[in-house]
């Protein structure tokens, strides 16, 4: 064997995802009144992009605000648009809650009062693909 020691290499920790870091940084970052609105829309950016597309109803035909930390969206309905993961999130989280009462006229005063809760907005989404870029000749 040599008598020779080497030195390890010193290797950096190499990180996984940088963006990611530093979107989880953001995330951590205190919010007042300064920073709300930059720090939000720099989330907002950063995160994963979805196609959405709002289904329209008898009752409603009109785009649809949807809010995140002061940043809006107007969702057309019956169009395919792109929107950060937020606003799916904010949609899945919308509930309406249904009231169905079973009354039956022999049972006097005992009628149910039943209920439910159901997603308030209807949708499709899926992943967005950035187009593939083509080289200039």
């Amino acid at each position: 064997m040599n008598d020779e020691e080497l030195e390890p290499i010193p290797m950096k920790p190499v990180e996984a995802d940088p963006t990611k870091a530093k979107t989880d940084k953001l995330r951590a970052t205190a919010l007042d009144d300064k920073n709300s609105m930059s720090v939000t829309k720099e989330i907002l950016k950063r995160e994963k992009m979805f196609m959405l597309k709002l289904a329209s109803t008898p009752t409603e035909k009109f785009a649809q605000f949807v809010g995140i930390n002061g940043i809006s969206y107007m969702i057309p309905r019956d169009v395919w648009v792109k929107v950060p993961e937020s606003v799916i999130a904010t949609l899945d989280e919308a509930k309406i809650r249904n009231y169905s009462v079973m009354a039956d006229p022999k049972m006097g005063d005992q009628a149910k009062v039943e209920s439910s809760e159901v997603s308030r907005f209807s949708y499709q989404s899926k992943s967005f693909e950035e187009p593939a870029t083509t080289k200039g000749k």
